[in-house]
């Protein structure tokens, strides 16, 4: 399971409607991403304190937006596909 779900998705970070049956994927991919930058795992973010926690939790929903919004390509090639 990852750091976030669908429930905190929507009902704690508040995030832009995103399908059910797509969350997992883009969750996984941001959870990848985000635990990349800081260098940790989630065993590890398991182990910060709440405040920590929630503040890595925050950006793995930002990055969930920010991909569902404008794609993977976007996010690793800077543009959109075709483009």
């Amino acid at each position: 399971m990852g750091l976030v779900n669908l429930e905190y998705y929507n009902n704690i970070y508040l995030g832009e409607p995103i399908p059910e049956t797509d969350f997992p994927r883009y969750e996984m991919r941001s959870e990848d991403l985000i635990l990349g930058l800081i260098g940790m795992s989630a065993t590890n973010v398991a182990l910060l304190d709440e405040e920590t926690q929630t503040a890595v939790n925050k950006a793995v929903c930002c990055e969930i937006e920010y991909l569902y919004e404008y794609g993977v390509g976007v996010a690793v090639y800077g543009k959109e596909a075709g483009g």
